[in-house]
This record gives structure tokens, sequence and C-alpha cells, in this order.
């Protein structure tokens, strides 16, 4: 009876330990997966703007701050200019916005 108890004990803190190692690695195989942020330029405009006005006002930050959003350079582009709606900060950070 002393035996099998021993047994089991030594069975549970197994399974214990087990599970913790998996867990683990899991955990941190999740984190290798994800990629690297990306570098965000260091951008101060006077105003916010939109449209052209952006363009004109980002055109010196336009390749880091497209690749920063996943996106090309003609990509941002064209969004700046389709959408109305699409504005940028005064740190080069992308927003929407409505008028009323």
């Amino acid at each position: 009876m002393m035996v099998r108890r021993a047994f089991s004990r030594s069975v549970t803190a197994l399974a214990a330990i087990l599970l913790v190692v998996v867990l683990f690695s899991m955990g941190t195989r999740a984190q290798d997966r994800n990629p690297p942020a990306r570098q965000f330029p260091d951008i101060q405009l006077p105003s916010p703007a939109r449209g052209a006005a952006a363009l004109s006002a980002l055109a010196p930050y336009l390749p880091q701050l497209a690749a920063s959003y996943g996106k090309s350079v003609d990509e941002l582009r064209d969004l700046f200019l389709r959408d109305n709606t699409l504005w940028t900060g005064t740190h080069g950070r992308l927003f929407y916005g409505c008028e009323f």
C-alpha cells in the first residue's frame, strides 16, 4: 500500500512537470512566430493633414511610413488620394476621421 502511494505521487509529480514543460514550450514557440514590430519613423508635422496635403507633408518619410503599416509607397499614396477620411496626425500616425 505504501509503495502504491509513493508510485502514485511520483507519477502525479512527473505528469505535472511534463505539463509545465509542454505549456512553456508552446508559449515560447508562439512568441517566435510573431513578426518583430516594425520601426515607426520619427515624424513631426505642423498639423494633421489628409489627401495630397498629407502626401506632401509626409514625402520625406513615405517609404518608412508605408513599411511600418505593411504597405508599399504606391499603396499608401493611393489610399491618401482615394480616401478622403484618411488623415495623418502630427506624428505621422494614420487615422480615419469624418466631418459632420
